[in-house]
């Protein structure tokens, strides 16, 4: 029973779901509505273009990178003047203890107050400088990175893209071969040429050749959708891609790329703005107990004033000038007019071992950040080399599945001189052919794998990479 249910007529289901796919796909491509997004080809450049613009992870970097640099121009103070403009004004009534008003008085002032940063040419920039700049190398450092993260994972789908593809013209092709091998070893059977286990197996060849094609084509459509995702277009876009890369072997030294790496590798740089950030604290610490000078001077006037100020360390000469309006009595000693000079010198001797215990732990957190140096050169090198060692499996491959692809091809040759002789089917021929397009996909796929190991290297070495398109 179980034969004759397939021997009757196996290939009603296959020719149902070639006409129902052949349809879907005839609606898809022809509806207006898809047919505007995405109908031409994509190279490589344009997929990446697409994802770098639809990453929320690239805006939020560069969201991050316009933060850090307008924190920079606040503290670095471009603008060498950028005076600060304060208004107060005031009243006050009095009255005595039977609330009888007996005084009231009014005032308002006028002040402008601003800092020159003569310590930037005198010491170098301040320590807040220092690491707003840092802040802004971290946040330039991400945005850098991310785009790289992007570009490899654009790369990473397209490949996918163009395997699935391929993969299911394969599926495809054995599908149709196996269906051939079913209807000849049924008519077999019914000459008496063949047995009833040879059918079963025929069918059960024919069985997995179907699901191939459908493992084939799902894996055909979340590799549709992980693109589109990627790129940030409709999930039912269809999917066009162009399909011209170029093998050429590259030759890298692996020495050098290690070099490469600790000179240009994020992580190795982040760790050394690390070890900077806490040598600073560690200055800063240091310098909180040193003595700190104050200079000051000025003229008073009758409403109005200027003085100037300057302190150690950094001696950023400070100015004020301002005036005031006052109208009613003031209690208070009558100020004097003229020019005045100070001198202030302010230094905590004793703290409480507070200071002391500030300077340990900054000297400790530097001794952390040299050690984390180290730590992180030995990854990066580690990383090179494995990276290295996949670029070079990944040409043997190539290699190998180049000569595989010669070998099927010269094999095909011998079949069809055979077939001509009579001594081979078309089966074999097409049996032939089949291993031939499984070759020539497995040199194609090998190629993809040592595009992409290249750039894996090569982004592992702190080196720019892409992809070459012919």
């Amino acid at each position: 029973m179980y034969v004759s249910r397939y021997v009757s007529n196996p290939s009603i289901p296959l020719r149902a779901v070639t006409v129902v796919c052949f349809l879907l796909c005839l609606w898809i491509y022809s509806s207006p509505a898809l047919a505007d997004q995405g109908s031409e080809a994509l190279s490589l450049r344009e997929a990446i273009d697409l994802a770098l613009a639809a990453s929320p992870d690239v805006a939020n970097a560069e969201d991050t990178l316009a933060i850090a640099r307008s924190n920079f121009s606040l503290v670095a103070r471009k603008k060498p003047v950028n005076p600060v403009v304060k208004v107060d004004a005031g009243v006050e009534a009095r009255w005595d203890t039977g609330w009888n008003s007996y005084e009231d008085m009014k005032q308002i002032s006028l002040s402008v107050e601003d800092s020159v940063p003569t310590g930037r040419y005198l010491n170098g920039p301040s320590s807040e400088e220092k690491l707003v700049a840092l802040q802004v190398r971290d946040a330039e450092r991400n945005l850098e990175l991310t785009r790289e993260d992007v570009i490899y994972k654009t790369m990473s789908a397209y490949i996918a893209v163009l395997k699935a593809q391929k993969s299911l013209t394969l599926a495809q092709k054995a599908f149709d071969l196996e269906q051939t091998l079913f209807l000849d070893t049924r008519t077999k059977l019914e000459l008496g040429v063949a047995s009833t286990s040879d059918l079963l197996k025929a069918q059960q060849a024919l069985d997995e050749a179907r699901a191939g094609v459908s493992k084939a084509q799902a894996a055909l459509e979340v590799s549709y959708f992980q693109f589109n995702q990627l790129t940030g277009r409709p999930p039912e876009t269809p999917v066009i891609l162009v399909d011209q890369f170029k093998y050429s072997s590259s030759s890298y030294d692996l020495d050098q790329m290690i070099a490469s790496a600790l000179e240009k590798r994020a992580e190795i740089q982040k760790a050394r703005d690390d070890l900077t950030k806490a040598k600073v604290n560690l200055d800063d610490v240091l310098q909180s107990q040193k003595p700190v000078v104050t200079v000051s001077g000025g003229y008073t006037g009758e409403d109005w004033s200027f003085g100037l100020s300057t302190k150690s360390p950094r001696w950023d000469l400070g100015w004020q000038a301002g005036g005031w309006y006052t109208e009613g009595k003031v209690e208070a000693s009558e100020p004097r007019t003229g020019w005045h000079v100070g001198l202030d010198i302010s230094w905590t001797p004793f703290d409480g071992g507070v200071g002391k215990e500030k300077e340990k732990e900054a000297r400790i957190t530097v001794a952390q950040m040299e050690r984390q140096i180290r730590e992180q050169e030995s990854q990066v090198a580690l990383s090179v080399r494995q990276a290295y060692n996949d670029l070079e499996a990944a040409q043997d491959a190539v290699l190998n599945t180049e000569t595989s692809l010669r070998l099927a091809q010269e094999n095909l040759k011998i079949i069809e001189l055979r077939r001509q002789g009579g001594y081979a089917t078309d089966r074999d021929v097409k049996q032939a052919d089949l291993a031939v397009l499984q070759a020539r996909l497995n040199n194609e796929f090998a190629i993809y794998d040592y595009i992409l190991a290249e750039a894996k290297l090569r982004r592992a070495a702190g080196q720019s990479f892409g992809v070459e398109e012919g």
